[in-house]
């Protein structure tokens, strides 16, 4: 079965963050492997022109016609070769050929530098990419591309809940100038189709559920219109990225785009000792097929971030400019929450969250909420339960109360009834008295008056 070209959304919320199939394949092939870890670790900021509400869906498209077509492609060639394709692909390097080609190069006499924008033309053309070798004004160093390079930090709450955060720290401050051979090589690897394909690698044009995506046609590196063929190279123009670290400067830290990348390595230290790497340089090609640090497993793109303005014309760059007074640049991060679900969730497992140990205040983050939500409901199940037990409790204990009083209710009733009775008895037996008293009073009057 063909692997399908990855769509996007071309606009709405869901195309601010548009994820890259090179995250998607590498968590279906490593989700079972329990060696195998999926870190991200690194980002990018680039600074392009003319992105806006008018660009941006067609540069989505565009991206979806020639860098996830070109994936979806090579990587099933890679199958029908018995090949891994992580010893043969170069993700990050296509995405960078793919964004290189559709932007003018121009120098900028003022500020003594070049310049990146996107035109709008070589975006929606069909015809076949003009080499980098014979680019007017890519030279062999490409600068002021990639305006900042930084460390990702990744957050996770419980297992269940992460974080990836794109921070900008101004205080270790890196910028990427891209090594462009301007050549493929001596030994040049590709792959054609067979037959010049009308519709997007893997699909059907009546069966794509895209509107956008129905009618386009993919764009290939080489195109054959006598033969009907496309080919797509395994090979790339460019070298590496190297890293300069900035000091002391004063300049405003300007992006629009964000492309977070991530590495797979395996942490069983005995059958493989590969580590991460801690060189801020990022290989675009691989020295040697037994390298340890291949292109397709570190530093792979994980998706783009593109901040457009509302506009059709310009564009919308975030500027971090220095506090003179302060000495420093402001905080800024860009947040990628992902969710976990993992099967079965028990409400009497036992969760201990110490990650605000290891977190700063400044990030309440998505993951965290979401965690804290859990939380409370456990907290709720908890406290529903301890009231249900409460409340037996307060109904047999007034049960018990209510027995007590009953009998001693008896008792106090029993005691007034047999003391006024007495009370009665004594009361009658006075009376008796003064009644036999006033009678024997009676009485003797009448005898002595008898007797006299």
């Amino acid at each position: 079965m063909k692997r399908k070209t990855n769509l996007f959304y071309v606009d709405g919320p869901d195309s601010k963050f548009i994820t890259f199939s090179n995250y998607t394949e590498a968590l279906t092939g490593n989700f079972l492997s329990t060696d195998t870890k999926l870190f991200p670790d690194k980002f990018l900021c680039l600074k392009i022109y003319n992105i806006n509400s008018n660009t941006k869906p067609l540069f989505i498209k565009y991206l979806v016609r020639y860098y996830e077509n070109k994936l979806a492609s090579l990587r099933d060639y890679c199958i029908t070769l018995n090949e891994l394709e992580e010893r043969n692909l170069l993700p990050l390097s296509y995405l960078l050929e793919a964004i290189l080609q559709v932007c003018d190069c121009n120098y900028d006499n003022i500020n003594k530098r070049y310049t990146y924008a996107l035109n709008k033309g070589k975006i929606e053309g069909t015809e076949n990419f003009t080499k980098f070798d014979t680019i007017d004004g890519y030279q062999d160093n490409i600068e002021n591309f990639i305006t900042y390079m930084g460390d990702i930090t990744e957050q996770d709450y419980n297992g269940t809940y992460t974080d990836t955060i794109c921070s900008i720290n101004a205080n270790n401050y890196y910028i990427g100038k891209i090594i462009n051979n301007k050549t493929l090589g001596e030994t040049v690897k590709t792959y054609t189709e067979s037959e010049f394909a009308d519709s997007l690698h893997g699909w059907n044009n009546g069966d794509i559920y895209f509107d956008e995506y129905r009618d386009i046609t993919p764009l290939y590196d080489d195109t054959n219109i006598v033969n009907n063929f496309g080919t797509y190279n395994y090979n790339t123009y460019l070298s590496k990225i190297e890293c300069k670290q900035i000091s002391n400067s004063t300049e405003a830290i300007e992006f629009n785009i964000i492309i977070p990348l991530f590495s797979l390595a395996n942490i069983n230290t005995k059958y493989n000792n590969t580590t991460l790497s801690t060189n801020n340089d990022i290989l675009l090609s691989n020295t040697s097929t037994d390298s340890g640090e291949l292109c397709g497993r570190f530093n792979v793109p994980l998706g783009i971030w593109i901040n457009s303005c509302d506009d059709t014309q310009g564009e919308s760059f975030i500027s971090l400019k220095m506090d003179s007074e302060m000495n420093t640049y402001p905080a800024w991060s860009l947040l990628i929450a992902s969710q976990f679900k993992p099967f079965p969730y028990s409400l009497d497992k036992k969760i201990s969250n110490e990650s605000q140990n290891g977190i700063m205040t400044a990030y309440p983050t998505f993951a965290e909420t979401l965690s804290k939500i859990n939380d409370v409901l456990d907290k709720f199940s908890t406290l529903n339960s301890q009231i249900l037990n409460i409340n037996n409790k307060v109904t047999l204990l007034e049960h018990q109360i209510n027995e007590i009083s009953t009998v001693n209710n008896i008792s106090k009733l029993d005691y007034k009834i047999l003391h006024l009775t007495n009370n009665v008895k004594d009361e009658i037996n006075e009376f008796k008295k003064q009644l036999y008293g006033y009678i024997d009073n009676i009485t003797w009057s009448n005898k002595y008056k008898n007797n006299n």
